[in-house]
């Protein structure tokens, strides 16, 4: 069973998921921000609600990651849990 997020996180995440995603889209087109500096955390709010925004996020951060614009992700099943003091 899933758990269902409180309907104010909701919102808020389809509201800023959905101004990120806008603004990005505009600084595809307009020299004022790089548009992918935008659509990615767009993507990233919009992929808690949505499976083609998770897929869609994914495929854009796999090739991201391919052409070397990012790092990739460390494998956190290599890490070792931080020890208690």
């Amino acid at each position: 069973m899933t758990r269902r997020s409180h309907p104010a996180l909701r919102v808020a995440r389809l509201v800023g998921g959905g101004l990120l995603l806008v603004g990005g889209v505009a600084g595809l087109v307009l020299p004022v921000v790089p548009g992918w500096v935008l659509i990615i955390p767009g993507l990233g709010l919009w992929s808690h609600e949505f499976a083609w925004a998770a897929r869609l996020r994914h495929r854009v951060r796999s090739e991201l990651v391919a052409r070397g614009i990012i790092a990739p992700r460390p494998d956190r099943r290599d890490q070792q849990p931080p020890r208690a003091a």
